[in-house]
């Protein structure tokens, strides 16, 4: 089972790969950048998904108060389209 683990790591890790190749995502400091000027906290999770044809990063941050944040980032803007928790 581990080694299952690892590949689909490994797999997801090319697959972001790729997408930043053709220029589908931005960088994931860039993200990360902007993402810091809207929420404050310690980032603690970060996840890089598709839906619906749009890639979105999941990140999830420890926010002041030790509230967790899931942020959902547009990856090819950078823009926050949703914030759940507080």
């Amino acid at each position: 089972m581990a080694g299952d683990e690892v590949s689909k790591k490994a797999e997801d890790h090319d697959i972001a790969l790729g997408a930043l190749a053709r220029q589908e995502v931005l960088p994931l400091e860039t993200v990360l950048s902007q993402v810091r000027k809207t929420i404050s906290g310690e980032i603690v999770g970060i996840e890089l998904e598709r839906n619906s044809g749009v890639w979105v990063y999941q990140i999830k941050v420890i926010a002041p108060g030790d509230n967790m944040i899931q942020a959902f980032v547009d990856a090819r803007t950078a823009k926050v389209i949703e914030t759940r928790g507080q």
